[in-house]
């Protein structure tokens, strides 16, 4: 038998050179069809709510606009999810997170989007959000139905046992902030079907939901996978919410559509001492005045509430600033603006977030 020729040698990977050179194409390198329609949509504004009525009235007027979507406009199911189909594709009846999207809006610049979503309004009860284990015990809310392993009786062989050892152990950062570019574009096939363009590593699961969401066959949905920059998961779960955006509804079956929100840039803001012992219990200030600025999201994944109201810091990476722009420079900009707004001594970020993408947009 032949050994691999690759076995103990150095071999480059096979997208090294055109990933070096500039000459990979992605979803954002396609050029623009003519009639081609831009997809954006509006997200809830809070953690947890009911959803009591959506006014596009104003939105669907604008110049540009051509369609405004709610879940009451899908036509097959209206729940993905890769393993349990629990999650909503547009929001119904429960907000369950912010940024979850309300309304779909196709346009035909991402201008008129961008003003048909300020435009919406949405009518909502603001609810308690649960945000940690306990609120979730106590409330008897579990993602799914709850799964027990068991072998013989536990309570007996602790209530005999010479030594017990008792504790709660609480992690409160959260190593893995996840945040991916997601593109697709739909496009109207020869013989009805719908061929879609989606920056996943799971593409027979991005056939199933928007086939499923359509109330298509599977062989009415053709999708084919651009190369992508990396995945570590997100691609093969996220990417369908931007392929169901850029499928949805057949009354736009005419139209070319292509997802894509602004560029996204995030900065990561972790504890003093990260990553080696860091510090824990700082206070954060100015959180409410940097979320307050345009295309601003600050998003949490290591702080807790103290006295007082007070934001404290419990983990290594405890914030992720993000912000959007039309260009990456522009993006970059307004999240070191809304870092220079948070007033936290015992944090730090790094300032060169971006740079490289700045580079290159600039030539």
């Amino acid at each position: 038998m032949t050994p691999p020729v690759s076995i103990g040698k150095s071999v480059p990977h096979d997208l090294a050179v055109t990933h070096a050179c500039g000459r990979s194409l992605f979803i954002d390198d396609i050029p623009p069809r003519p009639g081609e329609l831009v997809v954006d949509f509006v997200g809830s504004p809070v953690a947890r709510g009911r959803l009591r009525s959506v006014d596009s009235r104003e939105a669907a007027d604008l110049p540009g606009v051509v369609a405004i979507l709610t879940s009451q406009d899908i036509p097959g199911e209206r729940c993905f999810g890769a393993i349990v189909p629990d999650e909503p594709f547009l929001a119904e009846d429960d907000l369950l997170y912010v940024g979850q999207p309300v309304a779909l809006i196709a346009a035909e610049t991402r201008e008129a989007a961008a003003a048909a979503r300020r435009a919406v309004r949405l009518d909502y009860i603001a609810e308690e959000p649960t945000l940690t284990i306990a609120d979730s015990i106590r409330k008897q809310e579990f993602i799914g139905s709850p799964l027990t392993i068991q072998r013989g009786d536990a309570e007996q062989a602790l209530a005999h046992a010479e030594l017990r050892l008792e504790g709660v152990l609480e992690i409160g950062g959260q190593e893995h902030f996840y945040l991916e570019t997601q593109g697709s574009i739909a496009v109207p096939g020869p013989g009805g079907e719908i061929r879609l363009k989606s920056s996943t590593q799971y593409l027979s699961q991005i056939q199933t939901v928007v086939a499923r969401m359509l109330g298509l066959g599977m062989h009415e949905v053709v999708v084919e996978s651009c190369q992508m920059g990396g995945a570590f998961g997100g691609k093969e779960t996220q990417a369908a919410l931007p392929a169901l955006m850029a499928a949805a509804d057949g009354v736009l079956s005419d139209f070319d559509l292509r997802w894509y929100d602004e560029i996204a840039l995030t900065v990561v803001m972790a504890a003093n001492g990260y990553p080696g012992s860091y510090d824990k219990g700082s206070e954060i200030k100015g959180l409410e005045a940097a979320a307050a600025l345009p295309d601003v999201t600050v998003f949490h994944a290591g702080t807790a509430s103290g006295p007082n109201g007070k934001i404290l810091a419990t983990g290594g990476r405890v914030l992720g600033v993000t912000a959007l722009g039309k260009t990456v420079a522009e993006a970059q900009a307004r999240a070191y603006q809304a870092v220079d707004a948070i007033n936290w001594p015992g944090g730090f970020c790094r300032r060169d977030i971006g740079w490289r993408a700045v580079m290159r947009e600039q030539g």
